[in-house]
């Protein structure tokens, strides 16, 4: 198993860029009245804190990457085993560009950007309160947690929010997206809830919890064009990303952000390699 090497305020992923912690106050969120006045407000703290952010080059996707990784030194809260200690991030961008029609061949390394946080203090405290104290986001989280790999409409709510300060920065497929939640959840044809496409991976009581997406199969091909615009930007960028379980009744309002973090200035040319920096599988 590969040992995990977690750099506070930077990488351990060498030449990928560095990141840092942002306050989750600043992502806008559903507040308690949504349903009825569309009305937002800012998230209160977030359920985890971020510890290392790591960018590696590969041509296929490494989902599951926890299960490769030794987390054994990394300090946790101590929480019931309902509740991941650590939540894992996996996007992998594949390195050949989208077919017009169908998928495309990978013929070219692309790149898996890993995000890890683990349990913060504050939530760890605001657990161990009585279940009837704990707010709408806390109980709609554990639901999730319990339910969000077996159940694929509830897997459907996780929703992700990307942002840069300055807009006009980004390419002009990418601008409406900026700051803009998304579902990560699959088009749906006929009335119903939408169907979630991140790959859960869940690990014994309460180890981990990961959600890996895979922009060439996962998302649109506008989507994915899109983000190929903004990538030979990226290195120049400050991105917050976010992550929410989305609140639609007024009983799991208001929403919180339950994880988010800072990328500075990411160095895709400079990307590890994923066999050298995770190891082959089994190792």
């Amino acid at each position: 198993m590969a040992s995990f090497r977690a750099v506070p305020g930077g990488s351990s992923a060498p030449g990928s860029g560095t990141w840092e912690a942002v306050d989750a106050q600043t992502f806008s969120v559903r507040g308690p009245s949504y349903v009825s006045d569309k009305t937002k407000q800012p998230s209160p703290e977030a359920l985890y804190e971020p510890f290392a952010v790591d960018c590696v080059r590969t041509l296929d996707a490494a989902f599951d990457v926890a299960a490769r990784v030794d987390l054994s030194g990394v300090a946790v809260a101590e929480v019931p085993d309902w509740c991941p200690r650590v939540v894992v991030q996996t996007l992998f961008v594949p390195g050949t560009p989208p077919a017009v029609v169908g998928k495309s061949k990978n013929t070219a390394k692309g790149w898996q950007v890993v995000v890890w946080w683990r349990v913060a203090a504050g939530a760890a405290t605001l657990i161990a309160s009585p279940e009837a104290d704990w707010p709408p986001h806390l109980r709609l989280w554990r639901r999730w947690a319990e339910g969000c790999d077996s159940d694929a409409s509830l897997c459907g709510r996780l929703k992700g929010v990307a942002r840069v300060d300055d807009g006009s920065a980004l390419p002009l497929p990418v601008r409406e997206y900026n700051g803009t939640p998304v579902l990560m959840a699959a088009n749906a044809y006929m009335f119903g809830d939408r169907a979630g496409v991140a790959r859960i991976h869940k690990h014994a009581a309460g180890a981990s919890l990961e959600f890996a997406l895979h922009f060439g199969e996962d998302f649109s091909h506008t989507s994915y064009y899109a983000l190929r615009e903004l990538l030979p930007r990226v290195a120049s960028l400050t991105i917050d990303v976010g992550w929410i379980v989305e609140g639609r009744d007024a009983a799991d309002l208001p929403e919180a952000v339950f994880a988010c973090a800072r990328v500075i200035r990411l160095d895709l040319d400079a990307a590890a390699d994923l066999e050298s920096w995770l190891g082959p599988p089994g190792s």
